[in-house]
Order: structure tokens, then sequence, then C-alpha cells
């Protein structure tokens, strides 16, 4: 199966949306119909869709005859080249293309995706805007709740790690993980090859998650905070 990754993009503003899908006439009728529902999940581009109307946007083929195992590191590419994570210059509301949990990847994407975040280095102003984009993620109610009833007993040691039916990795994983994150690798980048969100790595990396997991003697993991 081939996917084909798209923009939309703003005349006016200048701004873009990065995504993939099999069928480009379909997923753009799609972006429509939720926009002009005012049902669209990224409130950056409802917010200019509303203001700007229909006919400022332009739906635009980037590249087509993606892999499926190439797909989300060709639109990660591009999300990278137009930083669309930037409220400033886009309309994405996540800094990375959607991975669904546990999606494993072929060893090929695997190497191309290790090739390509090679010594990549994260600038503080990138770091800065994968906040603010991280921040404007609006979550619904039947959100919050989900979080909510996830989140109940989690200080009860029967549930800690990988014995927590929600946990999204076991604890060897996660040493590898902070081991790797001290190496210098990114967050981006690990998140890819283990199939997961950005997110989920994040809090390892920020101690909100998996502290009970320590990669030396004293106790420390201080070269992730």
């Amino acid at each position: 199966m081939m996917y084909t990754i798209y923009k939309i993009f703003n005349k006016t503003t200048g701004k873009s949306y990065v995504g993939s899908t099999k069928n480009p006439r379909s997923r753009w009728r799609d972006h429509k119909s939720t926009l002009n529902r005012k049902r669209h999940s990224s409130r950056w581009l409802q917010a200019d869709w509303e203001l700007y109307g229909e006919e400022d946007f332009v739906f635009e083929v980037l590249e087509d005859t993606v892999l499926k195992d190439d797909r989300f590191f060709r639109e990660q590419h591009f999300m990278d080249i137009y930083t669309t994570y930037d409220e400033r210059k886009g309309y994405n509301v996540s800094p990375t293309a959607e991975f669904t949990v546990g999606r494993r990847h072929t060893d090929e994407a695997r190497r191309k995706m290790s090739v390509s975040h090679s010594g990549k280095k994260l600038s503080a102003e990138h770091r800065r805007k994968q906040s603010i984009a991280m921040k404007s993620y609006a979550m619904t109610d039947e959100h919050r709740r989900n979080l909510s009833l996830a989140g109940k007993g989690r200080n009860c040691p029967c549930t800690k790690g990988s014995k927590n039916g929600q946990a999204k990795f076991t604890e060897s994983q996660v040493l590898e993980i902070k081991t790797r994150l001290c190496a210098g690798e990114t967050v981006t980048s690990l998140a890819k090859e283990f199939g997961v969100r950005y997110n989920h790595v994040y809090q390892i990396k920020s101690g909100r998650t998996w502290n009970h997991v320590d990669i030396s003697a004293d106790g420390g993991a201080k070269c992730l905070t």
C-alpha cells in the first residue's frame, strides 16, 4: 500500500498543515468537512479557516508513492522543513508525526530513522517550539476522563512500571531509552523507533514516569535533567 504526503497551505498567511493518507482526494474532503463543521483537531487551522475562508486554502501533494514503513518518516521530514508545529508557521498540533502505539517498523525503516537522526541535536529554540506545540493540544472531556481513570491507583506498588495495564514499555526498554537519551539520542528518534508518541518518551526523560528505573549506581540519570 502506497501513501501520499500532503500539505494544506494558507495562501494569505503562508502557514501549512502536513499529513499523510492513502487517498488524497478523500482526505481533503474529510478535512473540509470537519473544518466546515468546526470540529477539526487543529484549533489553529480551524481558526484561520473561519477567518480567511475555504478559498484561501489549497491542498498540495508533497510526495506520492511512499511505502507504508516510510510514511511517518517522510511526514516528519516535511513537518520539520515547514516547521508546521510552530503556531507562527503551521497548523500541526503535535511536533511529531502520528505513530500508532505498538506499531513495529522493519529493520530497514529503523535504519533510515537512525541515519536521519544520528548526531542530531535539538536547539533551545526547537525545544521551546515543541513545548508550545504540546501545550496547545486541547483534550476533550472524554480524554480527560480516561486519563483520570487510567491514573487512579498508580501509586500502588502493584501497578508500578510494567505491571500497570497502561504501561507502554518494559523496565528493560526504559533502561535502554534512558541510556540512549544520556548518550545524546533525541526524544523524537526514540519515539519513532519504539513506535510510540513523542510524549511517552518525553515523560521518561523529564522524570514524570518510570523514575524508579535508574541507570546509575547513585540513582542518577542526572544527565536527563
